[in-house]
């Protein structure tokens, strides 16, 4: 947070987004609000009012992957980087495929085995607009 103007986090979970408050709080972190609710709910209204354009978004969504709706915001809100972080990478790729229909470019991905001995893997996949 020390690097951005403005952060807004986006959680569904009310205990996660009460850690979020103290945690900012103990690392004295000023320019950071978080919000409670459905992603797919409030994020279309987060860019509309957002004083300063978006440069960079760090998604982090569940097994299912980003809705429709989300994605179209992100879009729409045309950031300069976005982070993606997966641990479904079939739905990974399904969001990336639409973001590079949108302008975007894959420019890196980093498959992270976090979980030794099963199937499962993270992927951090960062898109940055196409100039």
């Amino acid at each position: 947070s020390p690097f951005a103007r403005n952060v807004i986090g986006i959680e569904q979970d009310d205990k996660a987004i009460e850690c979020a408050w103290l945690n900012s709080s103990r690392a004295g972190v000023k320019n950071i609000d978080f919000l409670c609710g459905r992603v797919e709910k409030i994020l279309p209204g987060v860019f509309l009012s957002a004083k300063n354009k978006t440069n960079v978004i760090l998604l982090d969504p569940p097994r299912t992957g980003c809705g429709p709706s989300v994605l179209q915001a992100i879009a729409f809100s045309r950031p300069r980087k976005i982070v993606y972080v997966s641990c479904n990478p079939a739905t990974q790729a399904r969001d990336v495929k639409y973001l590079t229909g949108q302008g975007y470019e894959l420019t890196a991905l980093l498959p992270l085995d976090m979980f030794a001995q099963t199937q499962h893997v993270e992927v951090i996949g960062v898109l940055e607009a196409e100039r």
